[in-house]
């Protein structure tokens, strides 16, 4: 009788328990970019209407004219404003085949103002080398720093990552595994033109605010910004230099009882023995080859190191030994006739940035939580966002300030999650710290939120899903969730203007300084309506504002 019982029970818990679990693992799956915030336990004040339409996640779609091609561009400043991926392209600095799409229209920039291009033909040729163990140690012999923008944190451990694994790839076949590998890297640039995009943040705030090209606007408005990233790269192209480049990789296999110092030095010594540079005249030879010359024996010989040649720009004739990985021993490249063809400028490609030549994608849109994400989803400070989310408003606990005994004072406010996962604060509450600890009791908190609610579904949405959170508490200092706070948040007191050049409309708060923006094609406000706002919108008054004022003077958020 016993164990009849004991099944019966087992019957019943067991499909309960099975269902509970899956709930909690539909929750952790559908927070999985947002860092499970607790929104599980939500109560619902107001439903989405389901009239709404649903959100749609874009792919990013681009103009084939608008992307690099491989082939020859001559002196030219088309690829300023490009996209370029630094951290998921092929790790090898300034390879013109890390640059994507257009994000700036030059073309428009020079009808506007010719200063912002600035074009020179210095004319000069260079020759480096370095040999590494080290991965991380990559990052110091190379220029990859000096291309960034001064100022800007990169993480370079995240560079070193990416270079080894496209490196060790380079070579796969060809490492010994009961050796040890060194590593190392030549280039010979012939530079000729050298073309600069203005930038300052002042210059690239003129360029965010009309002359950003319309596909990828577009792009920003119906795509995850990681999306975004992944398809354009991290930065923007605002100089580099034009001519022709031989890049050359090497690895070499060493054995076990020799120093990491012992290594790099020999390897470098026979880097340096294998090109061929006869004479700085177009009429010297030129090639690399590892059959003869003075090589350095002490730690490898010339069947332990092998090499790939790269070159860009030029008319190459030996296509079959180009992008080839061989061993030293059997390198014998003549790239004299390719160095010849550098002759006709028409022959010239993009070979090399200048130094801060790369520019973060942030500095070149105006919405701060853009700005922010771009910069947080590069560096993996937030996981990336691989859907737009259902926008949705969330009344929970807002961290206003800490007291002076380090007390943590908490606000109750209503928090607009965007499609993009950005939790936006909108806070209209200046409580003292005695209002502030009484938000701690949660029959107070539901009251409040209750009032909260009430006001938003009658002045700003009676169409987005509200809930509040008792669990939920928001730290906006903190980087991951993405959070923003909009002060004194009134909306009751905003304008519209649409912005005909380029498709933009803007909700913006004269007083606070607030403004929402999107992408409002030939005047298309259904994002409203994903959002539950136009019944609000509508009612808004219509009134113009110069787009340098909302660039430089107001908060923009980006829906």
């Amino acid at each position: 009788m016993k164990s009849i019982l004991y099944i019966i029970i087992l019957s019943v818990t067991i499909p309960l328990f099975m269902a509970c679990s899956e709930d909690l693992n539909l929750c952790a799956q559908q927070n999985t970019a947002l860092e499970a915030d607790y929104s599980c336990d939500d109560v619902i004040l107001q439903e989405r209407n389901p009239s709404l339409p649903d959100v749609i996640t874009g792919k990013p779609s681009f103009d084939e004219e608008l992307t690099r091609s491989g082939e020859m561009v001559g002196g030219t400043d088309k690829y300023l404003g490009y996209g370029y991926k630094l951290l998921k392209g092929n790790y090898i600095p300034s390879d013109f085949d890390n640059f994507t799409h257009s994000i700036l229209d030059i073309e428009s920039i020079k009808e506007y103002d010719k200063s912002y291009i600035d074009e020179t033909y210095p004319n000069w040729n260079d020759q480096s080398s370095f040999a590494y163990y080290d991965f991380n140690n990559y990052t110091h012999f190379s220029s990859i720093s000096k291309t960034v923008k001064s100022g800007f944190s990169l993480n370079l451990g995240f560079f070193s990552i990416g270079k080894k694994k496209t490196t060790t790839e380079t070579f796969r076949t060809f490492i010994n595994e009961s050796k040890e590998q060194a590593y190392g890297e030549m280039n010979i640039l012939f530079a000729h033109g050298k073309f600069t995009l203005l930038s300052s943040n002042g210059s690239n705030k003129v360029f965010a605010r009309q002359f950003l090209r319309r596909s990828f606007i577009n792009n920003l408005y119906t795509s995850p910004i990681s999306s975004i990233i992944d398809s354009y790269g991290d930065f923007v192209v605002v100089g580099y230099y034009t001519g022709g480049r031989a890049f050359a990789q090497y690895m070499g296999n060493a054995g076990s009882n020799t120093n990491v110092e012992q290594k790099t030095k020999s390897l470098e010594k026979n880097i340096n023995a294998s090109l061929v540079y006869k004479g700085d005249s177009l009429n010297g030879s030129f090639g690399f080859n590892g059959k003869d010359g003075t090589f350095d024996s002490t730690v490898y010989k010339r069947q332990d190191i092998f090499i790939r040649v790269k070159t860009l720009g030029g008319i190459q004739d030996e296509t079959g030994v180009v992008n080839t990985t061989m061993a030293l021993k059997d390198i014998n490249i003549n790239l004299q006739s390719w160095r010849k063809s550098l002759n006709d400028s028409k022959n010239h490609t993009v070979i090399d940035l200048i130094e801060e030549g790369l520019y973060p994608m942030s500095d070149f849109v105006l919405e701060r939580n853009f700005q922010r994400r771009f910069d947080d989803t590069s560096k993996e400070i937030l996981l990336p966002v691989t859907r737009l989310y259902t926008p949705s408003i969330t009344i929970a606990r807002v961290l206003a300030k800490t007291s002076v005994s380090g007390e943590s004072l908490y606000d109750v406010a209503a928090v607009l999650t965007t499609r993009q996962g950005d939790q936006i604060v909108l806070s209209k509450s200046n409580a003292t710290d005695a209002e502030l600890r009484q938000n701690e009791d949660d029959n107070i908190f539901i009251k409040k939120a209750q009032i909260i609610s009430s006001e938003i579904s009658r002045y700003f949405s009676s169409d987005i899903q509200i809930s509040y959170n008792t669990r939920k508490r928001i730290n906006p200092q903190m980087r991951s969730p993405l959070c923003m706070v909009l002060e004194n948040f009134n909306e009751k007191g905003f304008y519209k203007y649409y912005h005909e050049a380029t498709n933009m409309e803007y909700l913006y708060d004269p007083t606070t300084k607030l403004c929402f923006s999107f992408f409002a094609d030939e005047r298309d406000e259904s994002l409203l309506e994903v959002y539950g706002l136009s019944s609000w919108a509508f009612n808004l008054s219509e009134k113009q504002i110069s787009i340098a004022t909302l660039a430089n003077l107001y908060t923009i958020i980006g829906l």
